[in-house]
This record gives structure tokens, sequence and C-alpha cells, in this order.
């Protein structure tokens, strides 16, 4: 028992005696900390380095600008306007290109151009009459659609609207359209009475009236009895109604497509130009196919259209490509594969014969048939 409780006392007193007989070990930190206070030192002292903005690139205007004329202006001019080189490249290739100045807004048309730049430049631009858009003849007119010539500058003069040329209109500052609404209206019979007959035409504004009014001169006015004239002011013209006749499509004249309600010259001569290359109008339908025909007037019409044997076929044996592709149902990367297939395996006997020239669809091969001759 004695030397069990030397033991646990051993035991118990033992680790009390290990700081005696360790060596402890000091780390020192002073090195790592004096180089951080001496990275904070040199944070402290250097100045922060700041980037240049970059400067925002306008077009900036000289403080006084003077009369140009962007169509003949040269890079020298141009710059003296304060135009950028960018600006000046654009517009002098714009104008290399072919391209013309017809208005000062014109100029927006020059990319990067700012709106503030064209505000301070348009009151200066001044452009010679020759540079002005020529006027527009009837044959561009349908071309373009019967766009509105704007670009001209009214030339006012007494004219009297019942007697007044297509020029003379154009001159006025009337739009083609305008100008063509009034010509058919006097071709179908109809008359202007008074000045404010005018402001019936579909077009007519009632600002363009108003500068047209002053220069309105009515001849028959002058020379009708006064009774008459006053009976002319109470009473609305009356107009009267066009007498439809059944015209046969495939022998009608232009004249004849004219006497049919919303048929013009324009369309007049077009379905005439289609009914010429088809060789003929199989149906009525077809004239829909006239470019931009409007299918309303189509309706109206139609009631009074007949339909004779087209009176040209395609010897289809005998015709060149060339004859062949300028038929508007074929292209000319068809009509060089039939006759590809002709020249390989000889004549066509029949349609049957010919639908073998597996380059048609179906829908192509029904219009094609009235039109094909296998003589």
């Amino acid at each position: 028992m004695l030397i069990l409780l030397c033991l646990l006392t051993i035991g118990f007193l033992v680790p009390f005696s290990f700081p005696y007989f360790s060596n402890k070990k000091v780390i020192d930190f002073s090195e790592f900390e004096a180089e951080i206070a001496s990275f904070k030192e040199s944070q402290k002292e250097k100045p922060k380095t700041t980037y240049p903005q970059k400067e925002k690139v306008t077009n900036t205007l000289p403080a006084e600008l003077f009369h140009f004329d962007p169509n003949t202006a040269d890079k020298n001019t141009l710059a003296q306007l304060g135009l950028s080189e960018k600006n000046i490249n654009t517009i002098i290739n714009y104008r290399t290109k072919g391209g013309r100045f017809f208005k000062a807004a014109d100029l927006q048309k020059i990319y990067g151009l700012s709106e503030a730049n064209y505000l301070q430049l348009k009151d200066f631009v001044r452009i010679e009459q020759s540079n002005r858009a020529p006027k527009y003849s009837s044959q561009s007119s349908e071309k373009n659609n019967l766009k509105p010539v704007s670009d001209l500058v009214p030339e006012y003069f007494p004219f009297d609207p019942n007697t007044v040329s297509r020029e003379d209109l154009i001159r006025l500052g009337l739009s083609e359209r305008v100008t063509n609404t009034m010509l058919n209206f006097r071709n179908k019979g109809g008359t202007f009475y008074k000045a404010t007959d005018l402001k019936k035409v579909y077009g007519v504004s009632e600002r363009v009236y108003a500068k047209l009014e002053p220069y309105i001169q009515l001849a028959q006015k002058d020379q009708q009895p006064k009774a008459i004239q006053a009976a002319q002011k109470t009473q609305k013209p009356t107009y009267q109604k066009k007498v439809q006749q059944p015209i046969d499509i495939n022998t009608a004249s232009p004249e004849d497509w004219q006497s049919l309600k919303g048929i013009g010259p324009y369309y007049a001569k077009k379905i005439v130009e289609h009914r010429t290359k088809l060789g003929g109008f199989v149906n009525i339908e077809q004239i829909t196919e006239t470019y931009n025909f409007p299918d309303s007037t189509f309706q109206n019409i139609k009631a009074y259209l007949k339909v004779s044997p087209v009176s040209k076929t395609l010897a289809i044996n005998k015709i060149s490509e060339k004859g062949l592709g300028n038929h508007p149902y074929l292209s000319y990367k068809q009509a060089k594969v039939i006759i590809n297939y002709r020249n390989k395996h000889g004549r066509f006997t029949s349609f049957e014969d010919f639908k073998k020239v597996k380059i048609l669809k179906e829908k192509e091969l029904n219009q094609l048939e009235p039109y094909l001759n296998f003589d």
C-alpha cells in the first residue's frame, strides 16, 4: 500500500515538473511588423495614379458661318465650316458615287453629322438651281409610283384649272399625283366651276390651296351670264357618270381600258404591256397579275370584261432559248433546261411529253399550257 501511495504521488507531481525540463522557443515578430509599418508609410506618401478621361469627340463649328453649296464645296471649304475629316470624306464619297443634295435637309443623310451641327449649317445651305431635282416626266412618275415632286421651288402665276397644262401645274408646286388627278378629272368631262372646287382634288391641302387661290382665274366665270353665275354659287356641280361598256381584254386598246371606272392611263398602259408579253389573256383573272393592280378595281370592272382566244402562242419546238425566257411565266434558267431537253430528246409531241421536263411545278405547268404550240 505504501509503494502504491508513493507511485500515485509521483504521477500527480510529474506534470508540474515539465516546465523546468523544457526549452521554450520565443518567436520574434518584430522584423515582420517593421515591414508592415514600412509598407503602410509608403502607401501614405505615394500619390494616387489618375488616368486621363478620353475626350468626347464632337464636331465644333466656327463662330462665323458662310453660305455654301454641299454639291460643289471642296474639302477646304467644308473644313472651314467646322466639319470633321470623317464627315468631309463621307460627303465627298457620296458625291463621287453620283449622290446629290437637293435640299438642306439632305445633309441629315451624312452619317456622323450631329443634329446640333446640322441645325447650325442648314440656314447657310445654298443649292444652285441646276443641282435641283429635274421635273418628273409622266414616264418617270409611273416608274416611281407617282411620287410627289417636293424639291422644286413653286412658281406662282395666273392660271385656269380647266385649261392649265401638266408642265404649268408642276411649276405651281403641285405633286405628280395631284397633277394626274386633275388631268384625269378633266379628261373624264369634269369642270372646275369656282376656285374652291380645287380643294376637292385629292391631295390639295388647305395650305396649298391658300397659296394658289389668288392666282386662279376661271374663264367661264367671266363669260357666263350673271344669272348662271349666281346659280352656280348655290348649286353643286354635277358630274356625269361614265357609262361602262364591256370590252374584250385581248383586243382592247389603252383608250378602251380607260373607259372603265378606276382605270387611268398608267394601268391601261401596264395591262396592255403585260398582255403583249403573255401573248394574250386566257382568263380575266390574269389582269390582276399587272404590277400593283388593285384588287378592288378588278372587282368593280370584271363584270364588263370578256375574253377571246390568245393571239400568240409559243412554238415550243422552234422557239429559241431567249425567246422562251422572255415569257412572263418562265425564267431564263427554266428556258435553258427546256431547250437542252428538246435538243437531247427531240421534238415535243404533246403537253404530256412536255411535262417530262422536271423543271416546272404543277401550277407553272397549268399556267403555261394554254400558250404552248406543238406544231
